[in-house]
């Protein structure tokens, strides 16, 4: 498993850190289903407001891009699995709409293919 930095770029001479993340699709019986484990220890490691995950969804028509900051990822994390050592991340599609597909449902649609929020950290 990978924790480390992917990539380090600069967004107006301010460091920006990438963590990249690739799952290929799942078929469940509402929609789409990817998932993705991260570490306890990576999440603690590489929590910063300046700090972003990217999930390359990949199903057969198409790529998509879930970009979520670490430390949304990391609130996730301790509402649902606060003792685990690896977190496991199911992101389900329904209908153009992503959703923590395991316990909290909570609604994700806004990180979807969004790259703007790179620009603003």
């Amino acid at each position: 498993m990978d924790t480390g930095i992917d990539i380090i770029c600069l967004v107006d001479r301010k460091p920006v850190f990438i963590q990249v993340k690739e799952s290929r699709e799942y078929t469940i019986k509402r929609g789409k289903r990817y998932w993705q484990r991260i570490s306890e220890k990576s999440l603690i490691k590489n929590k910063a407001n300046n700090m972003f995950y990217v999930f390359v969804l990949k199903s057969e028509r198409e790529v998509n891009y879930l970009i979520l900051p670490s430390e949304f990822i990391y609130n996730i994390r301790n509402k649902l699995d606060k003792k685990a050592s690896l977190f496991w991340l199911y992101l389900d599609i329904e209908e153009e709409k992503v959703v923590e597909g395991r316990k909290s449902h909570e609604d994700l649609t806004k990180y979807l293919n969004n790259f703007d929020q790179i620009k603003d950290a």
